[in-house]
């Protein structure tokens, strides 16, 4: 007997049944990677916990990082470290500054009847002798001359004024700033009538605004008289130096350098023995201005000791230097291109 299978018949109530059954998709394969992918990663991380706790610490400490003022005061830490432990290894081949100490007005003002005091009884600079030094480095081939000065140290009244306004009107190398963070010169807000006709060669005011005991890392390109925007000092005289500087906007950090590390001559040197001084001014940037403390006032914002990395932080009284050499120290960066740039977002980023 042969048997012979034969296919089975199909059952119409059951063909009717199965096309009534909705079939599932397919899952795409994009779908299928992200799924598969995060499995790994669980997996991964489920084999040790230290990893998931290791990732919440970092997630931490950046947004920590990115959200409060820690990558400030970071920043500040590497910045202070570094000005301190990489001085300039060499003497400044730019900037020579012409300082105007306690010893150097007691030798110049005898005349009891043209001296000016601070606050302390402390003797300004009379503007005569000022406009007589002023006179001897305008002879010399300075490339800048910046005469920087106590804002109570400018008598607007003062018949001196008249000789030492025609002096820097006609040598262009020559700029007038003062060391506060005031108004203008003196403490006005406006420029005195006698200083009018040199109003490009009058520096805005500078750049430290506070009587506090923090550093001074960094100083702003430009400075405000009322809508008018102008140069600071230091930019100033980079201009006067190298007439293609170009000033950009905001701040600019500072490579500090101690104060001696530039060339200084005592201002009654010069006035005394001009002669056997001239050679050392050659090709340089002159910074003319008080190295010994002057009491500014109540009334003032003037600030004329600061605090800097190489000093640290604490009673500008104590441990800050005259603002004479920190803006010598802002000259000689900027007409060097050494001042010191922020790094790249990517750079950022990756710290």
């Amino acid at each position: 007997m042969n048997w012979q299978r034969t296919a089975p018949r199909a059952n119409p109530s059951n063909a009717a049944l199965q096309s009534t059954v909705p079939t599932q998709p397919a899952p795409s394969p994009l779908n299928t990677r992200k799924i598969s992918t995060i499995q790994r990663l669980l997996n991964f991380f489920s084999r040790d916990p230290w990893l998931i706790f290791l990732l919440a610490i970092f997630s931490v400490i950046s947004f920590l990082f990115y959200t409060t003022n820690f990558r400030s005061e970071l920043e500040n830490f590497f910045y202070d470290t570094r000005t301190k432990w990489m001085p300039p290894a060499a003497v400044s081949k730019s900037v020579v500054v012409v300082e105007i100490d306690n010893q150097s007005v007691r030798i110049l003002e005898t005349d009891s009847l043209r001296t000016r005091f601070d606050h302390q009884r402390r003797h300004y600079l009379s503007t005569r002798n000022l406009t007589i030094a002023t006179s001897i480095l305008a002879n010399t081939e300075a490339s800048a001359i910046a005469l920087l000065m106590p804002e109570h140290a400018f008598p607007a009244a003062d018949p001196d004024m008249i000789e030492l306004r025609d002096i820097v009107k006609y040598d262009p190398r020559i700029v007038i700033g003062t060391t506060g963070y005031n108004q203008r010169i003196p403490n006005l807000g406006s420029l005195p009538p006698i200083f009018q006709e040199i109003e490009n060669q009058v520096a805005g005011f500078e750049t430290f605004r506070q009587r506090s005991n923090s550093i001074v890392r960094e100083l702003s390109y430009f400075s405000f008289r009322g809508l008018t925007e102008i140069e600071t000092l230091p930019t100033k005289v980079a201009e006067i130096v190298d007439p293609e500087f170009g000033a950009e906007s905001g701040t600019y950090k500072l490579k500090h350098a101690p104060p001696q590390h530039y060339p200084s001559i005592k201002i009654e040197q010069l006035i005394q023995s001009p002669g056997q001084l001239m050679d050392s001014f050659k090709g340089k940037s002159v910074v003319v201005g008080y190295t010994s403390p002057r009491d500014a006032g109540f009334q003032t914002t003037e600030h004329m000791l600061v605090n800097t990395p190489l000093t640290g932080s604490g009673p500008t009284n104590v441990n800050g230097i005259s603002s004479t050499w920190l803006i010598a120290n802002a000259i000689e960066n900027l007409t060097a291109g050494e001042n010191l740039r922020s790094a790249p977002e990517l750079a950022t980023l990756v710290q």
